[in-house]
């Protein structure tokens, strides 16, 4: 049996997946999503990060700084920039799951079997949409994804962290572990959980399988 590890291979309908995955996100974030200043939490952020508040937070630093670039348009909507940031994330991340999950391989008993080869296929997209389904539809992912938060900021470096990592593993190239190191340190003080894709990525190297490498 072999070991399950990943691939570069898309299977069969798995560029089709992440496409509808991609046009239901952003129908879905988009139609949702609020246009003007949410109250609460997303308006306090927005005050906290334009610095219009007596006390400015000092967390969330790499998005406070995409939001004071938005706001640089004086003509801009920053509420709506805001909100459009966050749907852009959202769609990011739904897609990047789905796409992790379609390089995920499942354990054979023969490689050689087109059969076998061919429902192990079927597999990695079921698990895919399944993936992609759920980060699409789960409630508190769409409250982050239509308001001026930055909770799929945060989701979208954890997985892009994780796709470089994986691609580190497969590749070795210099140039994408300086882009790691950048991804994994400006995320790790954001999302505590970066590290674990690093271990995962060490692991793979470690072992001598071949991870993700067409993310």
């Amino acid at each position: 049996m072999s070991d399950s590890t990943m691939t570069n291979k898309t299977p069969r309908g798995g560029w089709v997946v992440l496409l509808i995955l991609a046009l239901s996100a952003i129908g879905l974030y988009v139609g949702t999503m609020s246009r003007g200043v949410f109250p609460g939490l997303p308006a306090k952020n927005l005050a906290w990060h334009l610095k219009l508040d007596y006390a400015p937070t000092l967390l969330d630093s790499i998005w406070g700084y995409l939001i004071r670039l938005l706001a640089w348009n004086p003509q801009g909507d920053i509420a709506f920039a805001s909100g459009l940031l966050s749907v852009i994330c959202g769609v990011a991340v739904v897609v990047l799951l789905a796409a992790l999950m379609l390089r995920v391989r499942f354990k054979l008993h023969d490689p050689h079997d087109p059969d076998e080869m061919k429902r192990e296929g079927q597999a990695r997209v079921l698990s895919a949409v399944t993936a992609g389904l759920f980060m699409l539809f789960n409630i508190p992912f769409w409250v982050l994804a239509t308001r001026s938060l930055p909770g799929t900021f945060h989701l979208l470096m954890l997985m892009g962290g994780g796709v470089v990592l994986f691609r580190i593993s497969a590749h070795r190239q210099n140039r994408v572990a300086l882009f790691a190191g950048f991804v994994v340190g400006g995320g790790h003080h954001r999302v505590s959980d970066v590290s674990d894709f690093y271990a995962v990525g060490r692991g793979a190297r470690g072992s001598g399988h071949a991870p993700a490498s067409g993310v």
